[in-house]
């Protein structure tokens, strides 16, 4: 049929089909697959934009320099390429492909990368930090924040130039001591009024791990600073002896934004759930930045302002707090299934299925292979039983102020492009905001669209990916828990503008990364589109992975489906090992798998 139509007409009929319906025609006659093999620019290309691969309008040049920073797209030349590529991303996201478990041993020198021992910055005692795009600030011994920039980007950045160091009259300019640290090795090590002092132009190799002072923050007062969080250009931070005070400063113009008493915000109250108060028995336990807001999360409450006063004429300061009883609540809110294995290996049919590579070895030399129905458990979020709903409906009344049982609040995290706002409490509960935007604006409130799931455990962290489809949770227990709440964002048939719905979100437990047997401390994990990064221990992780699937995931073997039914349970115990044995690293679940 279509080699009997014009070209332009099958190619228009043929973009209203999904990648699963395009593959499927392959093998409908000779004359069709014929005429797919001299079309696959072209509809590879319609397929890339209709799955939302790719924006439209987007070069294939475009398309790979868009992913250049993670490499995953490295090598692609066509269309059918990038089509591949995410496909297999997407299925290994889902559960149904393959995942990568490593990490890396750290060296003594926390100044070197640890995957190849390249350099990756020269400041010596520098431990606890926080960068953003090429700067990086920390609290030093004094209780002073220091700013420094990489020297390779020390020029421009987003293509306009930015003065480094600053320099007086700024009130962040600068100070002596950090030019007396700074490495002096290549030409890059010395500025002058933001220039390189010199005419030899440093390399890139060179100029890899230099930085230069740019800032410095003196704490009001010498008082040390309790927290902090950096996302360029607004460092904003917290101090012992001002506990209900965020002050916020811009490094790029060099100034003093302003200084917030939250404590007079929460006495005047805004728009809250679902009072419009809540009590401040004791300071912040987490701060956090997005590029419009910034937010306190108390015991008992979160509020969040608007980083510059002038924003406050279109984003109202709100109040997030909690009166219903928490206890009940895990009952009365949507709830975690364990989906079965059993269960998954029959729900066959999925889109990106066609671009399986599942005989392709892998070799490395620091991570094991696993499939991803075993190495992920999978979870569904379903409605409370009708038991559980009737026995707390009794419990969910409303306090007043002096009775009420604190909410717990652990931390939150904005997406990063700030429409949603995650929310996680000492006693299991995750709150989704999913339109926050809307919220400060004034358009509803938060009691009208937040959604509530028990995760079943005490919650700590969280770490959005770089879509704000995609976040992962830390639970006090030690879980890993990756959480998509647009599993079907992909499909052609997606609504373009739709609200996630948490009934509908994929939830994946690592079955690997689970540190509750082993007493190790959890301390930061970042997710990316390929992969989880986690700070554990390698040896730990290889301990993990052979102890719970034996020489089944040893590096290139699948287990067969006939294992994966045998093994229904959860995670084998650990035999005893003494986790002091092992240091603290860096570790990964990596997503790519049968890319290259």
């Amino acid at each position: 049929m279509l080699a009997s139509l014009p070209s332009d007409l099958s190619l228009y009929i043929l973009s209203f089909l999904s990648l699963h319906d395009i593959s499927q025609l392959y093998v409908l006659s000779r004359k069709t697959r014929h005429f797919l093999l001299n079309h696959e620019s072209e509809i590879y290309h319609q397929l890339a934009v209709s799955h939302r691969f790719v924006a439209s309008g987007n070069s294939l040049q475009d398309a790979v320099l868009s992913e250049a920073p993670s490499k995953w797209l490295d090598g692609v030349k066509t269309w059918k390429d990038i089509v591949r590529r995410w496909a297999i991303l997407e299925r290994n996201w889902s559960g149904r492909g393959s995942v990568l478990e490593g990490g890396y041993a750290a060296s003594r020198d926390f100044a070197l990368a640890m995957e190849d021992n390249r350099k990756l910055w020269n400041l010596p005692e520098v431990r606890h930090f926080e960068w953003s795009e090429g700067f990086l600030a920390f609290v030093n011994t004094e209780g002073s924040i220091e700013v420094w920039r990489r020297s390779t980007d020390v020029h421009f950045h987003r293509g306009k130039p930015i003065s480094t160091p600053l320099l007086s009259p700024s009130p962040l300019a600068a100070v002596s001591s950090q030019f007396e640290r700074a490495v002096d090795n290549t030409p890059a090590a010395h500025y002058e009024d933001g220039g390189v002092d010199g005419d030899v132009t440093p390399t890139y190799e060179q100029l890899r791990g230099q930085y230069t002072p740019h800032a410095f923050i003196a704490s009001p007062y010498q008082q040390l600073v309790r927290w902090f969080r950096f996302r360029y250009p607004v460092v904003a931070f917290i101090t012992h002896v001002e506990p209900y005070t965020i002050h916020l400063y811009d490094i790029a113009q060099g100034v003093h934004i302003r200084s917030v008493d939250i404590d007079q915000v929460r006495q005047s109250g805004s728009r809250s759930m679902p009072g419009n108060s809540f009590l401040m028995n004791t300071p912040p336990i987490d701060l956090r930045l997005s590029d419009s807001y910034v937010a306190a999360c108390f015991d008992s409450g979160v509020i969040v302002l608007a980083i510059r006063a002038a924003d406050e004429t279109r984003f109202s300061p709100v109040i997030i707090c909690e009166n219903e009883n928490s206890l009940a609540l895990q009952q009365a809110v949507l709830q975690l299934r364990k989906v079965p294995r059993s269960e998954l290996l029959r729900q066959r049919n999925h889109d990106f299925d066609s671009f399986a590579d599942k005989d392709r070895e892998q070799d490395s030399t620091n991570s094991v292979r696993a499939p991803g129905l075993f190495a992920m458990e999978r979870f569904e979020v379903v409605p409370p039983t009708p038991e559980a709903k009737a026995a707390a409906a009794g419990a969910l009344v409303i306090h007043g102020e002096e009775t009420r049982i604190s909410p717990c609040f652990a931390s939150l995290e904005f997406s990063p492009d700030e429409r949603r706002l995650v929310i996680v409490t000492g006693f299991g509960l995750l709150y989704l905001i999913p339109d926050f935007s809307r919220i400060a604006r004034g358009l509803t409130t938060v009691e009208k669209i937040v959604q509530r799931v028990h995760i079943g455990t005490p919650l700590s962290h969280i770490s959005w990916g770089d879509r704000s489809r995609r976040f992962a949770l830390k639970t006090e227990e030690g879980d890993t828990f990756i959480i998509d709440l647009e599993p079907s964002y992909h499909s052609p048939s997606y609504p373009r503008r739709s609200s996630p719905v948490l009934q509908k979100a994929l939830v994946h437990r690592l079955a690997d990364f689970r540190m509750s047997n082993l007493n190790l401390v959890f301390i930061h994990m970042q997710l990316t589109r390929t992969r989880l990064w986690l700070v554990w221990d390698p040896q730990t992780l290889l301990h993990v992975v052979l102890a719970n699937q034996g020489t089944r995931a040893m590096k290139g073997h699948l287990v067969t489906e006939n294992e994966w039914r045998e093994k229904d349970d959860d995670v084998t115990p650990l035999p005893k090992f003494n986790p002091r044995s092992y240091g603290t690293s860096v570790c990964f679940i990596d997503f790519t798998p049968d890319i290259q």
